[in-house]
């Protein structure tokens, strides 16, 4: 059983063919470097609050937290009462 090899002019063929490829492709970028640019970018578009805006956004945020700190707080208390007075 004979292996039939493959001639030397078809392989020369494939090989510049691949070549010719690997030259056409696009050249790869740096990922971390084009995130930069596209984050950059992206930064640019964003439509940011003013001062006064963000102050009183602010301001909501540190108020309905503390609101509702107090709510659970309460509630914490009245099931450790209710169970305080179950123990007795």
């Amino acid at each position: 059983m004979a292996i039939k090899l493959p001639s030397r002019s078809s392989v020369l063929a494939r090989a510049s063919q691949q070549a010719q490829q690997r030259r056409d492709r696009t050249p790869r970028q740096n990922p971390i470097a084009q995130f930069v640019r596209e984050s950059r970018i992206e930064l640019r578009k964003v439509v940011w609050p003013t001062r006064q805006e963000a102050t009183r956004l602010t301001l909501v945020v540190v108020g309905v937290s503390a609101g509702m700190g107090l709510v659970l707080g309460g509630f914490d208390e009245l099931i450790t009462l209710a169970f305080n007075l179950g123990a007795h």
